[in-house]
């Protein structure tokens, strides 16, 4: 390895650290931002919100690669053009390519690690995270119960604390309302004052409450339906000391079985994609066959419940008179009838078969698109990286100012090119590949056209370039040429 070789590199793999560890952290800072209502007031343990996190970001890598690829590699090269160092290099007779060349292969080789990321370790990662995202979706908000409000979290029961003293212990003017066994408004206990504590497991809310009542519609034992009764009983009884438990699991965190979400097309390697959509082809060839088989029966000339007598006559010798006094014979109602019947029912057959095949394409399609995208998103880094080291030879600006809003604006042209290829593979406008390699197919050339631009000392993204040309054109303007002198 040469030294230029070393200096490149060398000058690549530092930024390229950072701005992955920045680039990681916006995406999921954009996650929480989404999803913070069912993160808040859950009441989750530290662990799971790390092991959360963890697994977001691992699921999060293969979008941050390409996306500092690109801002490294304007990073590098805008930093060596600011330093002169690439006309250094240029005088001395070596070309951009040759300088692009160490950056290009560590590239490509970034590229290769994000398709075996994306391939093996993204899979388990989106697996882990959805199943306990979906958890912590499902989990009740932690008991909070404040004064003056109704709180509904604990499943059949709603508890209602006027006042609560500093201790959060002693509570007064206490309403709960039990919904058990269908009942609304028929079961309620109201106190003036008590005590409010949990177990210590979490599991289980006491409640000592002093100088109250209990209100209960008696329950319906002796068989009456409800309807027939004329006038409901409601049983009252006064307390001076009462003590209640109300179970708590329904609060607790519960994960979520992981087998759910293995059919996801997200939590598939590439041997796992063929490997369904191979199984859905050949389910779409069995309902092929399949309606074949149900619509060959309708196909016959003759039915043996309408034409037996005249089959059977035939049958015997070659009278053709049978034939001949054929429509006499016949019940042209009943033949009417069944044809319309086997009409509705072949029509019935088709119908289904073509909403069961639609089904089908669509879910091949996901999976071929789900499996192209995986090589695609890892190939973008080396067409990202081909954008960017051009374009930061010819901006010459270093730092995260010009770098940065550059590198943001290309980095959406190729997300919002993507989401495009996304949505018309979806609509089956374009194959799965197409709209997996739209971004990719779009990109590339423009890729080449910055690289003749840069070799060739093009202004095209230099800033001072315009400004000297603005300031030339405003001296050509008789005010504004008063002006400057």
């Amino acid at each position: 390895m040469k030294i230029i070789d070393r200096l490149i590199l060398k000058s690549f793999w530092g930024p390229f650290i950072l701005t992955f560890c920045i680039a990681l952290f916006v995406l999921i800072m954009q996650f929480l931002w989404k999803y913070i209502d069912d993160l808040v007031g859950k009441g989750l343990e530290p662990l799971i919100l790390v092991e959360l996190m963890f697994y977001l970001s691992a699921s999060m890598v293969p979008l941050a690669i390409p996306l500092a690829v690109l801002l490294s590699s304007i990073l590098t090269f805008g930093k060596m053009g600011e330093q002169y160092e690439l006309v250094a290099l240029k005088a001395a007779g070596i070309s951009l390519q040759r300088f692009m060349l160490p950056a290009a292969v560590l590239a490509l080789l970034l590229s290769g690690v994000a398709f075996l990321f994306a391939n093996y370790m993204l899979p388990v990662a989106n697996l882990k995270f959805h199943s306990m995202m979906y958890s912590v979706i499902q989990k009740r908000p932690t008991l909070n119960l404040k004064p003056g409000v109704f709180f509904d979290g604990i499943e059949g029961y709603s508890i209602f604390v006027g006042e609560k003293d500093e201790d959060n212990v002693t509570i007064r003017n206490v309403m709960i309302y039990d919904h058990h066994n269908g009942s609304y408004n028929n079961n309620i206990l109201l106190a003036q004052s008590g005590q409010m504590f949990t177990s210590e497991d979490g599991n289980y809310l006491f409640f000592n409450l002093t100088n109250g009542n209990k209100y209960e519609e008696l329950s319906e034992s002796q068989g009456t339906p409800r309807a027939k009764v004329p006038e409901r009983e409601l049983m009252r009884y006064h307390f001076d000391k009462h003590e209640m438990v109300i179970d708590l699991s329904s609060l607790g965190f519960e994960k979520k079985d992981e087998d759910l979400f293995k059919t996801n097309q997200q939590m598939m390697s590439v041997k796992q994609l063929k490997y369904y959509s191979d199984s859905l082809q050949q389910q779409m060839n069995t309902l092929d066959n399949q309606l074949l088989s149900r619509l060959k029966p309708f196909y016959a000339c003759l039915r043996d419940s309408t034409f037996s007598p005249v089959a059977a006559a035939a049958s015997k010798g070659n009278d053709l008179k049978e034939f001949i006094h054929l429509p006499i014979q016949l019940d042209w109602a009943k033949v009417a009838k069944m044809a319309n019947d086997d009409t509705r029912r072949a029509k019935n057959y088709v119908d289904w078969n073509i909403s069961q095949q639609k089904y089908l394409v669509n879910r091949e399609a996901t999976y071929d698109y789900t499996l192209h995208k995986k090589i695609s998103l890892a190939f973008s880094c080396f067409v990202l990286f081909l954008i960017g080291a051009p374009l930061g030879a010819i901006i010459r600006k270093g730092g995260l100012g010009m770098p940065m809003l550059m590198a943001i604006i290309f980095f959406m042209l190729f997300h919002i090119i993507d989401t495009i290829g996304k949505k018309l593979a979806q609509d089956n406008i374009l194959n799965a590949w197409e709209g997996a390699w739209l971004a990719v197919i779009i990109l590339l050339p423009l890729a080449v056209y910055l690289i003749i631009k840069a070799a060739n000392d093009s202004a095209v993204f230099n800033i001072d370039s315009y400004q000297r040309r603005l300031k030339e054109l405003f001296k050509r303007i008789p005010f504004f040429a008063q002006k400057t002198t």
